[in-house]
């Protein structure tokens, strides 16, 4: 189970890929949205309904290293039934104060993420994430109840 959570997080541009057994893993890239694997394997889809990917930076890295259009598959996935959508698309503004910022480092071809020196600092900043994640889950489902 620890390898497959790890294997999870594996994101290309913030984390190293994972070795195990020999293989290199990187979780995550072939579909952020698996919607259409959801409903084969589940009685109910929850989904969340997410802002538009960068421009300038996510959907360009997208094409060039994946070779998808994250747009057109973002359009798609929202197109789609879900029998719950949480809905984090003002996530950027409203936890604005409130994230993990990012920095090209261009010397070393890298994207750094920039996290606070203070730990009191760190956790408000979780805090905050997780109640806004936990706020916007309580309305998808009271909004599905009524």
């Amino acid at each position: 189970m620890a390898e497959a959570v790890r294997i999870s997080v594996a994101d290309m541009v913030y984390f190293r890929n994972h070795v195990w057994a020999a293989q290199h893993y990187t979780g995550g890239v072939i579909d952020l949205f698996p919607i259409e694997l959801a409903h084969r394997l589940a009685h109910m889809v929850i989904m969340e309904r997410k802002a538009p990917f960068n421009p300038w930076l996510a959907l360009p890295a997208l094409r060039s290293v994946l070779g998808i259009d994250g747009a057109a598959r973002l359009r798609h996935v929202h197109s789609q039934h879900a029998d719950i959508w949480v809905d984090t698309r003002d996530a950027t503004r409203e936890l604005r104060d409130h994230s993990i910022c990012k920095k090209i480092d261009w010397h070393r071809n890298r994207v750094c993420l920039m996290v606070p020196d203070d730990y009191a600092v760190y956790a408000a900043h979780v805090r905050a994430q997780w109640d806004y994640g936990y706020r916007k889950g309580m309305a998808a489902f009271a909004g599905a109840q009524s």
